[in-house]
C-alpha cells in the first residue's frame, strides 16, 4: 500500500540519486580530459578547447562483473601541421577502457585497455 506521506521520501531519495549521477559524470569527465590532455602531451599534438563532449552513455560490466556506467567521450586535437583530428576516450566507470586517435598519416590508433595478454 502506497502511503501519500511517503512522498517526500521518494522525492528526496530521487533528488538525492540525481545529485549522485552528477558527481560522478563530472569525476569522469575530468578523468576524461585529464586522459586526453597526457595523450596529446605524450604525441606531441594540442589539446583544442581543453574539454571533452559526451559521445554516449550506457550501463556496461566491468572486468569483475559489477555494473557501472559506460561513457564515451570525443575530443579534438592538432597536429604540428594543425590538422584537425578527433579522438575518442571510453570510460567504465571511472576507469579509461578505450582511446582512439588518428595517426600522422589518418591511420585510426585504438587502444584497448580491457584486452589483456593472451586474450
Amino acid at each position: 500500500m502506497f502511503f501519500p506521506s511517503m512522498i517526500p521520501i521518494f522525492l528526496i531519495a530521487f533528488v538525492g540519486l540525481l545529485v549522485l549521477f552528477w558527481y560522478d559524470s563530472m569525476r569522469a569527465k575530468e578523468i576524461a580530459i585529464d586522459t586526453s590532455r597526457n595523450m596529446c602531451e605524450r604525441h606531441g599534438l594540442q589539446l583544442l578547447d581543453d574539454t571533452v563532449a559526451i559521445k554516449h552513455i550506457s550501463l556496461a560490466r566491468d572486468e569483475i562483473g559489477k555494473l557501472r556506467i559506460e561513457r564515451g567521450y570525443s575530443f579534438e586535437y592538432c597536429d604540428e601541421e594543425s590538422n584537425r583530428k578527433i579522438g575518442l576516450i571510453k570510460l567504465c566507470g571511472v576507469l579509461v577502457t578505450e582511446i582512439t586517435r588518428q595517426s600522422e598519416n589518418n591511420n585510426v590508433i585504438h587502444v584497448d585497455f580491457n584486452k589483456r595478454n593472451g586474450d
